[in-house]
């Protein structure tokens, strides 16, 4: 893989040699040199400089600056300066993980010459499906607690997709732009080679695409963008699986969603009584759809009477496995209390199929 020379160019020497260290550590096709001057940065691809920089000059705080901006990436120290996506001058925040940095540099790169250079490994990935009988059941909760478990007990790598209208993942690891998630879109449509990892926030447990608290592209994910992004994330080889979470929308896109998947996890709340009627349905629609996967139901915020819920048999769809998550959880996700016993076990059914033998299944809450 061909390399690309970047220097980084900044008032504090101390920062720019733990930055230039901390992203030569990733595996990455970008090899980083320290640069006292602009002038030495000549054979560079680009230039990671301060927002003030002034090339013709060689210092900073100059007020002329080339019109061009070509190969400088400022890097900013407020997230909300970040430019990624409109005319240069290209700005990153300066202070966010070593990989995510090195993933907004590569977009970097592409969108000045084209090229989409990334690393590509050997995994194959699997898709499974989250959706919730309806608003408040803890879907979102529940998958992103099952993509930490698989990395804890399998080593697995998960890439979450939020395709909800409104992404309360966003705190921390669903992005802050949803013009990321636009122009992902944009280059599904076009069907143009792009650097995929740029949209994706990685973390040490868990990564995910970057869609925005508010997305309003949520149901223009159509069928063909869809496999074309899944054919990028196979081809990136990074993840073993691809976690999408539907919320409660059962749209025409969503259901061709849960028709190609391998799993698909339904989520109901034990605190609300549905209609057996309601659930029925609901089962019975995904049911339909599922031709070659299979099918969890998880019943969250259950108590000791949720059995009594599920005398009838005929409420599982064929082949339908039953998981119980008890009411009192435990804030930390570990494998030794409550909650992560619990949510170990959905792991467990994702990972290894229908080995429970389906049917119902319950946890006991155990003891810290």
């Amino acid at each position: 893989m061909a390399l690309i020379k970047a220097g980084i160019f900044l008032k504090d020497r101390i920062f720019a040699e733990a930055l230039a260290e901390g992203l030569s550590r990733q595996a990455g096709p970008i090899r980083f040199y320290l640069l006292s001057a602009f002038e030495e940065g000549d054979f560079c691809d680009l230039i990671l400089a301060e927002p003030d920089w002034d090339r013709d000059e060689g210092v900073f705080g100059g007020s002329d600056r080339e019109s061009s901006y070509c190969g400088i990436v400022e890097l900013v120290r407020q997230p909300g300066e970040e430019n990624l996506f409109g005319k240069p001058p290209y700005r990153i925040y300066r202070y966010k993980e070593s990989p995510n940095l090195l993933n907004d540099l590569l977009f970097v790169y592409f969108e000045m010459t084209g090229r989409s250079l990334e690393n590509h490994g050997d995994a194959k990935c699997r898709t499974t499906v989250f959706l919730s009988e309806c608003g408040g059941c803890g879907a979102t909760s529940i998958a992103l607690a099952s993509a930490r478990m698989l990395y804890q007990i399998y080593g697995s790598r998960v890439l979450y997709l939020n395709l909800c209208p409104l992404n309360d993942t966003e705190d921390d690891k669903a992005g802050r732009e949803s013009g990321r998630f636009v122009k992902l879109l944009y280059y599904l449509q076009e069907n143009r080679d792009f650097p995929v990892s740029s949209f994706i926030t990685e973390e040490e447990e868990l990564d995910c695409v970057n869609t925005g608290i508010v997305n309003g592209y949520f149901n223009e994910m159509k069928p063909l963008f869809m496999q074309r992004f899944l054919e990028k994330i196979g081809r990136l080889g990074k993840y073993d699986f691809l976690f999408l979470d539907i919320g409660n929308h059962l749209s025409r896109e969503n259901k061709n969603l849960i028709s190609g998947a391998e799993c698909t996890v339904l989520v109901s709340d034990g605190e609300r009584r549905c209609s057996g009627k309601y659930r029925k349905a609901i089962s019975r629609e995904i049911g339909e759809r599922v031709d070659h996967g299979r099918i969890v139901h998880i019943r969250n915020f259950a108590d000791d009477s949720w059995e009594e819920d599920y005398t009838d048999e005929t409420e599982l769809a064929e082949g339908e496995e039953l998981f119980c998550i008890s009411r009192q959880r435990d804030g930390n996700l570990q494998l030794a209390q409550n909650f992560g016993n619990e949510v170990s076990e959905v792991a467990k059914a994702i990972m290894e199929g229908t080995d429970h033998g389906g049917g119902k299944q319950s946890f006991s809450a155990g003891t810290d």
